[in-house]
């Protein structure tokens, strides 16, 4: 799961600008190496929200439908169950989040609103409640981050502050990651009888990602500018203490936003109305933002090396381009996934992810950059 969000604008220190035109751009291809099948002696994977592995190899899934963690060996052997399903200590209702800290797993639960510390062994070792609502990540010095959440029905077309917070385990606040004035840019329309409230498909607000190992965060301005000049977009790398590390300029050659592409993204979101009801269909033409052309960045993901993964433009064909670049910001090279592959975690040139079948059933599975 990637908290995603719109910022109308992001002030960066030391904004620098980084071209990658002039150098040799390559195309990696993701091999697959293993896989773990959605259903297995001891365990069902319907529905995967988070991922993590350790050093040695062990990957820890979290099972949102079954309220529970398994860990798996390297070779995707079961190895056990972390937590079950309740409201106790230990115990899940809606684990979201999933991450390591030193030996140390971490689960965060959105309905419970709480972290909890498992030790190597599966035993729950401590329980830290929110300060208050949001998403929490732990860092890797203990404090907590705090994301907002996005009201969809409440908020669209309001402005509002997006704020990332750290708290201590005890609930003082500490600081402020990032703090900037955001509208919501929803979509809103009636189906069968009901609102239906969303993000829009082709929103260009600004994305950003926690790093797994807990030292800070990343930043992507994205927003789609019309006319002449230079099309750019901006990373600005941000330590927990809230200290920008680096701000860095991007440029990249739009793409046309395509009638086709809408027209998919349409179908997708009357949900399997009969196409009888032209009405419907009217209604979310008319409900869709259309920018001046895709947005170039349509997700980030952080590697445990500190790299950053950027999901470029999403076309309507089967394979999406994503772009690695080091911690420092560099391009190091493109790879092209099945657009039904999310990568979780990222692991030197190896990285689990989930690949959905025609059902949307989620099949585990290891890759290696080739």
């Amino acid at each position: 799961m990637n908290p995603r969000l719109q910022c109308l604008t992001l002030v960066c220190v030391g904004l620098s600008v980084s071209y990658w035109k002039g150098f040799a751009q390559t195309t990696s291809q993701a091999i697959e190496e293993r896989r773990i099948p959605p259903e297995g002696k001891g365990y069902q994977l319907f529905r995967v929200a988070g991922m993590a592995s350790s050093r040695s190899g062990d990957v820890y899934i979290a099972a949102s439908d079954v309220q529970t963690i398994y860990q798996f060996s390297e070779s995707g052997k079961l190895i056990r169950h972390i937590g079950r399903s309740g409201s106790g200590p230990g115990e899940f209702r809606l684990p979201s989040f999933v991450g390591l800290k030193d030996d140390s797993l971490w689960i965060f639960d959105y309905a419970l609103a709480r972290i909890s510390l498992f030790t190597p062994q599966g035993e729950l070792a401590r329980t830290i409640p929110l300060a208050h609502s949001g998403n929490g990540f732990l860092m890797g010095d203990g404090t907590i981050a705090i994301t907002p959440l996005v009201g969809y029905a409440r908020d669209i077309n309001r402005p509002s502050m997006l704020r990332v917070q750290r708290y201590t385990p005890d609930g003082r606040f500490l600081n402020d990651m990032l703090a900037q004035r955001y509208v919501v840019r929803g979509i809103r329309f009636i189906r069968n009888g009901g609102l239906i409230v969303g993000e829009q498909p082709f929103d260009d607000y600004a994305l950003f990602a926690l790093s797994p190992i807990g030292d800070g965060m990343v930043v992507v301005v994205r927003e789609v500018r019309s006319g002449a000049g230079e099309k750019t977009f901006t990373i600005t790398r941000i330590a927990a203490g809230g200290d920008t590390v680096y701000s860095k300029r991007y440029p990249y050659t739009p793409q046309r936003l395509s009638s086709a592409l809408v027209d998919t993204k349409v179908a997708s979101l009357m949900g399997g109305t009969p196409e009888g009801r032209p009405t419907l269909r009217s209604d979310i033409q008319a409900a869709i933002f259309r920018p001046a052309h895709l947005p170039t960045i349509t997700a980030v993901q952080f590697g445990l090396d500190g790299s950053i993964w950027l999901r470029r433009e999403e076309p309507a064909d089967s394979s999406v381009r994503w772009t690695i670049l080091s911690a420092t910001g560099l391009y190091t090279r493109d790879i092209s996934l099945p657009s039904i592959v999310w990568p979780y975690s990222v692991r030197g040139s190896g990285f689990w992810g989930v690949r959905y079948d025609p059902d949307g059933v989620p099949v585990v599975v290891h890759f290696r950059l080739h």
